[in-house]
């Protein structure tokens, strides 16, 4: 038992954890364009300051805030002029109900809507941030974050990161209509992380939705983000800068999709990229010569898990290029060629290649050309691409997604329950392990192949009488999964042996048509065949005379038998 000394320590040594967790609660300042002015104290929304160039001149500390009200619109650019503190971050954010804030830089080529040099520790969020040169401008900073903003019509970057081995982090932000990169990064590392990035420039011969020059250190993270082209060039892209450094990346659970020079490059000698649980489409576009994930100039490469769905119409954006590359890792992957000219693989002189467990389809040659697999300019099919050495434990299968080919989604990348990529994959948790979505890997008893682990929950069923004898019957269905196909069976004759021994599904039936008929019944007649539209759900209440029922519920989605829950049995009285 602790005795009062040893307790009265542990509660001394919590509260003094606690107070170093907790950051200073500093001043907030309240800036409006239309009902403030600059001669207010501004800290209090009913005394705000007016002009952005006020707070930017404020003499402020870490922990404060600057809050913009909501509606307001202010023109120009807001030069940040302090810095937080790893502890305590100065934020910029917003006050009051209604649209977000805008900052809108206009059509200046010089300027842009937020401009940060040689600051540190500061967060701008939950901002409408338009137009000028670059948008949202970081030079020199580090530990810098915007997130939450929307982000638009720059006439070059929507956000650039330059000039200092440091990290900005850009989340959960919406990034549209730039000329230029979405965001762009030399010698600054980057996190972005949950964006939504499309409709870039055109224009320009080099527009990538994020690109990294020489951001080496630390390692930059691109997770969780929606890029959808046209590119000019990658929707990912590290490189080689002058510095000569080369970039390094982490890219992971991105959905990549539209025409571009490639989805994924990592390119030149100090350059390593790492791709896993991305799901990439490569658009059915004849201005399209690039592919999905692409390896050059001595740069390194490791791709693991990867669902690509390959649409070109010309045949040199293959899922995978590698030319000249210093180590390719390829692994778990699949590759899927929907038209007759798409190829997985162009491979020339790499110094070490290692491919296992990756699943292609098909293996045909419809142009006559050798095959879908180009090494060093001939085009071979899977048995001689093996003959070399490459996906000795690969696989020639359909990878049958849940959503179509043709108009593939991240969420459509999904395996059916009878996928031959399910279980069929590596062991990989050295490097990570989770999928696409953050489920745990394995689900089952070995790692799916592809970005997705066929995780679908077993669902359950559960009937009850909470108000006793004579009260109507609760049925109700969780661990569903939203938007799939789902029918409840109910068979008024308890199997003899042990509950679940029958064989429909476990249920017993002298007389089978019953059990048909309600397999039968359309979709929407509840509770026996519906489309989860969320996790649980508890049906009308139906009254029932006394009676043992037995029922199952199970999952068909997309044709296929899915998880099919315990047999449960009540005694109606």
């Amino acid at each position: 038992m602790p005795t009062p000394t040893t307790l009265g320590t542990f509660v001394v040594v919590i509260c003094l954890l606690a107070s170093a967790s907790v950051p200073a609660q500093g001043v907030s300042y309240y800036v409006s364009a239309s009902a403030g002015n600059d001669l207010n104290a501004g800290t209090s929304p009913a005394a705000p300051w007016q002009s952005l160039a006020r707070a930017s001149n404020a003499p402020l500390l870490p922990g404060d805030r600057v809050l913009l009200r909501a509606d307001d619109t202010w023109a120009g650019e807001f030069v940040v002029g302090w810095s937080g503190s790893p502890t305590d971050p100065i934020i910029v954010g917003r006050y009051g109900v209604g649209a977000p804030p805008v900052i809108d830089g206009g059509s200046s080529m010089t300027t842009g809507a937020v401009y940060l040099d040689l600051r540190t520790d500061v967060i701008i969020e939950d901002l409408h941030l338009i137009g000028g040169q670059n948008t949202v401008e970081f030079r020199v900073c580090d530990r810098v974050v915007v997130r939450r903003c929307e982000i638009e019509l720059a006439s070059n970057y929507g956000v650039v990161a330059l000039w200092q081995p440091g990290i900005a982090t850009i989340e959960d932000c919406h990034i549209h209509h730039c000329e230029n990169d979405a965001v762009n990064a030399y010698v600054t590392a980057v996190n972005v992380r949950g964006c939504n990035i499309h409709d870039l420039g055109t224009t320009l011969l080099a527009v990538d939705g994020i690109a990294l020059h020489d951001s080496f250190w630390p390692v930059s993270e691109i997770s969780g983000n929606t890029i959808v082209g046209p590119f000019t060039k990658a929707g990912i892209n590290g490189s080689r800068g002058p510095s000569g450094q080369g970039s390094r990346f982490v890219a992971h659970s991105n959905f990549i999709s539209g025409r571009s020079k490639r989805a994924i490059g990592v390119y030149g000698l100090g350059s390593v990229g790492t791709a896993y649980n991305n799901v990439i489409v490569i658009a059915p576009d004849a201005a399209n010569l690039g592919g999905g994930i692409v390896v050059v100039d001595q740069a390194t490469l490791t791709a693991h898990n990867n669902t690509i769905v390959n649409l070109n119409v010309v045949d040199a954006g293959p899922s995978f290029l590698a030319d000249q590359a210093w180590n390719v890792d390829v692994r778990n992957n699949i590759s899927y060629c929907a038209s007759a000219e798409s190829m997985h693989w162009v491979l020339n002189s790499t110094a070490a290649a290692l491919m296992e467990r990756n699943l292609y389809w098909p293996d045909d040659d419809p142009l006559s050309i050798g095959g879908r697999f180009d090494v060093n300019t001939t085009e071979i099919d899977f048995a001689a691409w093996e003959n070399l050495g490459h996906d000795p434990t690969g696989l020639v299968a359909d990878p049958q997604f849940q959503g179509s080919v043709s108009s593939m989604t991240a969420t459509g990348a999904r395996l059916q329950f009878g996928s031959p990529a399910r279980d069929a994959g590596e062991d990989l948790s050295s490097f990570f392990t989770v999928d696409f979505s953050g489920n745990p890997r394995p689900f089952g008893g070995a790692w799916d192949i592809g970005a997705w682990e066929f995780s679908v929950p077993t669902p359950a069923l559960s009937m009850t009488q909470p108000g006793g004898p004579g009260t109507p019957l609760i049925i109700e269905n969780t661990g569903l999964t939203v938007g799939n196909e789902y029918f409840n069976v109910f068979s008024p004759e308890p199997c003899p042996g042990p509950v679940g021994s029958g064989i429909f599904l476990g249920l017993c039936a002298t007389n089978p048509a019953f059990l048909i008929a309600q397999v039968q019944a359309p979709v929407g007649a509840a509770p026996f065949h519906f489309i989860a539209n969320q996790g649980a759900v508890t049906w009308a209440p139906v009254s029932v005379p006394p009676l043992t029922l037995d029922a199952v519920c199970f999952d068909f989605t997309g044709t296929q038998l899915g998880p099919v829950a315990p047999v449960v049995r009540v005694a109606i009285q």
